[in-house]
């Protein structure tokens, strides 16, 4: 018998709203069922992540996950394990790898994955709270067969801060299914719908309105680039706890007309291609889906110098790399690229290029897969 065929694993994220980590989540559980695994994810009972998997027929389990202490989640997760006979627990982000790595301790579950997409303790003020997360994450390194890091530089990160220990991290990178973004046209009717006229040069973002995502800088670049670009426009995609913030800050006469926030959205290959600058202006990073899509997309990329996104951007190839909380940085590499459209289009395609040999999901599928299997034939002979 294949031993995929015989594993059963249970995936744990908290959140099932728009985001990288249950974008990453879907593609996963999707891809290791087409591999013969038994497949079952638990989040909250409603929201974007259970209703695509749903749409493949992947079993779902509710359940509330948050960070107050509480002994309910351990003991809920652990009889879920112990019902359903799972072999492999594989948790996603903080709050999820707190409980489900306890709740699989608890259950008796052999093989314990814990993915980290950013490790975001690290970059939080140095107080108690952040001293806390840090100290569980250095406890909860012990009940885990294996650390997965989408990044080399948040395993050196992990590692350096003794989060994470080097001898059973795996780094597997974050993986896109490349053929959605394949062929893209300018999008006009995007364009049209906004209010975009051919002669605009779009410059445009995806992601959640989370102080992560360093949007107040960008806000901060848009009156320079726009003094000099009159022509430019900005697209805004996404939602989150800091949108009205941001809306806010756009809301001077100079600004409001020429940028666009559109919520939630969910056909972001279209979005994409009405784009011509795709920027990502975060504090810190995992390895972010959406700088891999715009790549894949074809766009020049401008980012900031943080774990993650300098795996990505290769500076003056495929896009410009700027120091993080910068805005004049931020506005003189868009403006740069507002102004060459032979270099921007050239680094569009140098990105096309890079995301077509390095990014695809079944690279990372394959990977996890291989990972659960040798994780499991280890337990098995101890």
């Amino acid at each position: 018998m294949d031993l995929a065929s015989s594993l059963h694993v249970l995936q744990v994220i908290d959140d099932a709203t728009v985001g990288g980590g249950q974008q990453h989540v879907l593609l996963l559980a999707r891809g290791l069922k087409e591999r013969g695994f038994a497949v079952t994810v638990a989040c909250a009972g409603t929201g974007y992540l259970v209703d695509e998997l749903q749409k493949s027929s992947i079993p779902v389990v509710p359940i509330a996950l948050s960070n107050r202490v509480s002994v309910t989640p351990i003991f809920r997760l652990a009889r879920i394990c112990r019902e359903r006979r799972i072999d492999v627990l594989h948790t996603h982000g903080g709050t999820a790898g707190l409980w489900g790595r306890l709740a699989g301790t608890w259950g008796r579950v052999p093989v314990r994955i814990h993915t980290h997409h950013g490790l975001h303790a690290l970059h939080w003020n140095r107080s108690v709270k952040a001293l806390v997360a840090q100290g569980v994450e250095f406890l909860l390194k012990y009940m885990t067969s294996s650390v997965i890091c989408v990044s080399e530089g948040e395993a050196h990160l992990g590692v350096r801060h003794k989060i994470v220990d080097r001898r059973n991290c795996a780094v597997i990178r974050n993986g896109i299914e490349l053929k959605n973004f394949e062929n893209l046209q300018d999008s006009q009717d995007v364009r049209k719908e906004f209010g975009f006229l051919s002669d605009h040069v779009v410059v445009g973002t995806v992601g959640r309105f989370h102080v992560q995502k360093g949007y107040e800088y960008l806000v901060g670049a848009m009156p320079a680039i726009l003094k000099d670009h009159p022509q430019a426009r900005f697209l805004l995609v996404g939602e989150g706890e800091l949108l009205e913030t941001v809306r806010a800050a756009i809301a001077s006469p100079g600004l409001s007309d020429n940028v666009v926030l559109t919520g939630a959205r969910y056909d972001i290959p279209k979005l994409l291609g009405s784009m011509d600058i795709f920027v990502l202006p975060s504090l810190w990073e995992g390895f972010p889906l959406s700088l891999l899509e715009a790549a894949a997309a074809g766009k020049a990329l401008v980012a900031t110098d943080v774990e993650g996104n300098n795996e990505i951007v290769k500076g003056g190839v495929n896009g410009l790399l700027v120091p993080s909380r910068d805005s004049g940085a931020l506005a003189r590499a868009i403006g740069e690229l507002i102004s060459n459209v032979s270099i921007r289009r050239s680094m569009g395609e140098h990105a096309r290029k890079i995301a077509g040999t390095s990014y695809s999901s079944e690279i990372m599928i394959d990977s996890i897969a291989a990972l659960y299997r040798q994780c499991h034939e280890t337990k098995q002979k101890t």
